[in-house]
């Protein structure tokens, strides 16, 4: 009896943590490294992935070995080495399939980009209001920044990280369609 009980505890325990990894995460830190088969896919800070009990999926838009969230190519979201394996799905769009590390995840995006948020509101908020995230496209936050840029003297150490967050969270962005 014992033994039965330790094995449904131990089903139970790993049952639901099972259920904790699976879902809709997100790459926290600069990059994360999706294992697909033979080649290493560098996965950019965000970026939303599909997390199964063993595997790991990203969906885009494959551009040579880029891969973009949009056809329009407004926002990279990966590296893609070539010869990496792929699935073609409806529309142009690809789905790579992998293991990657749980330490590069987060089920919470506001944890992922709480840094790049509290510097955008300090850095932009010295010469005026802060737009609302949502207020832009894509194109238009790369456009906006890119003169705010040399205003707030930012290098490219800053520059980059905080115009994936704005374009990550613009109104075509990564999550738009988690708002609706």
């Amino acid at each position: 009896m014992k033994l039965f009980t330790k094995i449904v505890m131990t089903s139970l325990v790993l049952g639901s943590f099972s259920q904790v990894l699976a879902g809709q995460m997100y790459v926290a830190g600069e990059e994360g490294t999706l294992k697909a088969g033979k080649s290493d896919v560098t996965v950019f800070m965000g970026v939303p992935v599909d997390v199964e009990k063993k595997s790991t999926s990203l969906e885009g838009y494959l551009d040579g070995e880029k891969l973009f969230s949009s056809k329009n190519k407004a926002l990279q979201i990966a590296n893609v080495p070539k010869g990496t394996k792929t699935e073609k799905l409806a529309n142009g769009k690809v789905k790579i399939t992998g293991i990657i590390a749980q330490d590069d995840l987060s089920d919470d995006i506001k944890d992922v980009w709480s840094e790049q948020e509290e510097f955008y509101f300090e850095s932009c908020t010295q010469c005026h209001a802060a737009h609302k995230l949502e207020e832009h496209t894509m194109n238009e936050w790369a456009s906006v920044f890119g003169t705010m840029k040399g205003f707030a003297q930012l290098d490219d150490e800053e520059a980059t990280p905080l115009l994936r967050f704005l374009q990550s969270n613009a109104s075509n962005g990564l999550y738009a369609k988690d708002k609706k």
